[in-house]
């Protein structure tokens, strides 16, 4: 009887550690799948938001090094003025969702919107300083879902890891799903969803280019590591 209640305790040590140490997991699986949905839930709710002029003030291209890794994430940034019942609101949401990663055509985006001048914003008509220029979801959303699914996956096959055809299914959803992440079988087609109003002239075309030629110069410049001459006087 002894013997039972020693055993029935260590099963129940062994169970608490599997917890904790599954709890961190199991948070990113729930905050990722939270922060999918709602976005998914904001993207349906912006179908109904209202097209208004909007301004292009200025647009960049960013590149970052992801730790750890020898790739890079991407991004367009892209700053824009639009009014709303006279009053002017500034914005550089360009979808919902849209953020920094290797999965978007960022690069795409950055070359149309850097020749624009102006483009249709949609604005929430109770909630003015919301706004998107990209209605719908997009390839972010859509990868940030895959990776809550399948990550939660994982973790319930921890579990029933017995279940052999369960098991399976997930391995073969597993390659699936990192496929269409990693190799971006999903992307925003931006050309076909933003609503262009005024491209710029062909002089401001090459102040623009000229502009990014001088910063591309200085940015090499700040780079270049200055040599001291550490020869003895004689």
């Amino acid at each position: 009887m002894a013997q039972k209640t020693t055993e029935n305790k260590i099963d129940k040590i062994t169970i608490g550690c599997i917890i904790l140490f599954l709890f961190p997991f199991l948070l990113i699986g729930i905050w990722t799948l939270y922060s999918s949905l709602n976005k998914l839930y904001l993207q349906n709710k912006a179908k109904n938001w209202i097209p208004i002029e909007a301004e292009i003030k200025n647009v960049e291209f960013i590149s970052v090094r992801n730790a750890g890794s020898r790739g890079n994430s991407f991004e367009t940034k892209c700053t824009y003025t639009y009014t709303f019942k006279s009053k002017k609101h500034t914005s550089n949401i360009i979808s919902i969702g849209y953020n920094r990663n290797n999965t978007e055509k960022h690069r795409e985006l950055y070359d149309l919107l850097r020749y624009v001048n102006k483009i249709t914003a949609y604005v929430n008509p109770t909630k003015p300083n919301d706004s998107t220029l990209i209605k719908g979801t997009n390839s972010s959303t859509i990868s940030l879902l895959i990776f809550s699914i399948l990550w939660n996956s994982f973790i319930l096959v921890f579990f029933k890891y017995k279940n052999k055809k369960l098991v399976i299914a997930f391995v073969l959803f597993f390659i699936f799903g990192l496929a269409t992440i990693i190799f971006g079988v999903y992307h925003t087609d931006f050309e076909k969803r933003i609503n262009i109003i005024d491209k710029k002239s062909i002089e401001e075309i090459k102040e623009t280019e000229r502009k990014q030629f001088e910063e591309s110069i200085q940015r090499y410049e700040n780079t270049i590591p200055i040599q001291v001459n550490s020869s003895p006087h004689n």
